[in-house]
């Protein structure tokens, strides 16, 4: 009786350690998920069907936002292209960088002049978390960044400079390829920047072009 005992315990011993490491070999085993960061320019949240704009048709975002968390409190930390974007890049108001005065964007280099950022920026950025996290990093799209925090400067393999339709084929492509480490891949789409221009040049007529003068 005593060595069923001893042979029971034994094998529920043998049992807890075999279910311990298949733990451990799980956890290592676990993947990362892969992260598709989409971004639209000039895009409030009115702009979708799915918000009740019954004006447009959106299908795509549509689909995501059923099928995803959709937030209705969410707010950007600067209504202007750059601004917005170094906030995205680095986690911090725009405020806190010695910017220069705002000038018309230069290719993709944006609107604002940053001459250098910190150390303590540099290892703080969305990029270099997730790289130390062993992620793969690419950005296809606008930039509109200043130099120091160019995407390409801060790790990112820039897969393609088109910001309209075409980048979203260019990037299905890619994501159908075979990955061998976890990426964070940035969809940076122009639009609806260039559609409101469009509206608003087409259909939008100053004073003066009403009163033909």
């Amino acid at each position: 009786m005593m060595l069923q005992t001893n042979l029971l315990k034994c094998s529920a011993s043998i049992i807890c350690l075999a279910i311990a490491a298949s733990g451990l070999a799980q956890q290592k085993m676990v993947k990362k998920p892969n992260i598709i960061f989409i971004f639209t320019d000039q895009q409030s949240a009115s702009m979708m069907s799915c918000t009740g704009n019954k004006y447009l048709h959106t299908p795509a975002m549509d689909y995501i936002a059923e099928n995803g968390i959709r937030f209705t409190q969410a707010y950007t930390s600067n209504p202007v292209c750059t601004p917005a974007r170094i906030s995205l890049m680095t986690g911090r108001f725009c405020g806190a960088f010695s910017a220069k005065d705002g000038r018309q964007a230069r290719g993709n280099e944006g609107a604002m002049t940053i001459p250098t950022i910190s150390d303590e920026v540099k290892t703080t950025t969305i990029a270099a978390y997730l790289k130390k996290a062993g992620y793969d990093l690419f950005y296809g799209g606008k930039r509109h960044l200043p130099a120091p925090l160019d995407p390409a400067i801060l790790g990112f393999k820039i897969i393609s400079n088109n910001e309209r339709d075409e980048l979203a084929d260019e990037c299905a492509k890619y994501i159908k390829e075979n990955h061998i480490k976890p990426y964070y891949l940035t969809v940076s789409l122009i639009n609806p920047h260039d559609i409101c221009y469009m509206a608003l040049r087409d259909f939008a007529k100053t004073d003066q072009e009403k009163n033909g003068t």
